[in-house]
């Protein structure tokens, strides 16, 4: 039997900015408390945070711009978004990534593994002047490094809406890459926002049918609720 995967990690990790790192602590899904460098691990995606089947890929808690994610395996361009940050009061940073694969056969020959890895994001910025700051430059950068690297592949961008998300919150991205006859086209959202000091963001595809616009949204406002305390 022949086995294909449609992996948007094929794609995105590629091109994505690429979560870094893993730990042994989880995070949890109820604080009220002030968010700091310390305590960022509370404001990413955690297991309680997603349906049945996920696993976790990735968690990095890093005083370090760099530390947190890898734009794209460029270094140049990694060392750029951290100069920014740094500039703009940038304190700390945490990330956390999820995976979850389903494989369907497609007749007796063929059998597809389809696979997806939504992941967060939260940066602590020295108050929320510099995060509003900061806000525009993360939402370009990763605009710039989901669609620059997928050369090769039709990519179609569309902004969604944010209501309810965030002090405040620039309209989200949905990302449509067109992969050929075999694989069709793979959507994807993603949603940057700021509440207070903290800027966030979350990502999440909708290969498995379980995360379209409306659902990765949710996701975000369940974060955002947490940071907001």
């Amino acid at each position: 039997m022949t086995k294909t995967r449609l992996l948007p990690s094929t794609i995105l990790a590629a091109m994505a900015l690429a979560f870094v790192g893993s730990g042994a602590a989880h995070a949890g899904t109820t604080t009220t408390f002030k968010p700091t460098a310390a305590n960022l691990k509370h404001f990413v995606l955690a297991q309680s945070d997603l349906p049945d089947g996920y696993k976790r890929e990735g968690w990095m808690n890093s005083r370090s711009p760099g530390g947190c994610v890898d734009l794209a395996g460029d270094p140049a361009a990694t060392r750029s978004y951290e100069r920014k940050l740094r500039a703009l009061g940038f304190r700390g940073c945490a990330s956390a990534s999820f995976s979850k694969e389903v494989e369907t056969e497609i007749d007796e020959e063929v059998t597809m593994t389809a696979t997806n890895e939504p992941g967060s994001e939260a940066i602590l910025m020295r108050d929320r002047q510099a995060a509003a700051r900061a806000l525009p430059v993360l939402r370009r950068t990763l605009l710039k490094s989901y669609t620059a690297a997928a050369a090769g592949f039709p990519v179609e961008a569309h902004s969604i809406p944010t209501e309810g998300l965030g002090s405040a919150a620039p309209r989200g991205i949905q990302l449509t890459y067109d992969l050929g006859e075999l694989f069709g086209k793979l959507t994807t959202s993603m949603y940057v926002w700021r509440r207070g000091p903290v800027v966030g963001w979350v990502f999440s595809s909708h290969v498995l049918g379980d995360f379209d616009d409306a659902r990765t949204l949710e996701l975000a406002r369940t974060l955002d609720s947490r940071i907001a305390g």
